[in-house]
């Protein structure tokens, strides 16, 4: 399963994967990483060492200088702390790694993300 959330939308999302009782392999934040780091740390951790197939997988957009921006640095570096492989990218490069993020410099367009691809 798949879930996609924007904004407020990431505390619908946390609650999934929580214990939402949903086998949640992706989830996709847009401009959403508000609140919840350790429950979006926690669920990318949990599966670490896992064979490609079982990992899950965080992509996290967000903009320059926003709330988000902050949060998605603060769960990129508890990421790299657990040794979760993280990365940055500009939109269109490509990385071999679970996080990744992306960033365009104005707040209404999508920007970083963290990723833990599968």
């Amino acid at each position: 399963m798949c879930v996609s959330v924007h904004s407020g939308g990431y505390h619908a999302a946390a609650s999934c994967l929580r214990g939402g009782g949903l086998d949640v392999r992706e989830t996709y934040l847009f401009d959403a990483l508000y609140s919840k780091i350790e429950t979006f740390r926690d669920w990318v951790t949990s599966r670490k060492g896992a064979s490609v197939h079982r990992r899950d997988k965080l992509v996290s957009f967000f903009a320059d200088g926003t709330p988000t921006d902050a949060n998605n640095s603060a769960l990129r570096a508890q990421l790299d702390h657990a040794g979760v492989l993280t990365a940055s990218e500009l939109p269109g490069e490509r990385a071999s790694c679970r996080a990744r993020s992306f960033r365009t410099p104005r707040p209404s367009s999508c920007a970083r993300a963290s990723i833990i691809p599968t």
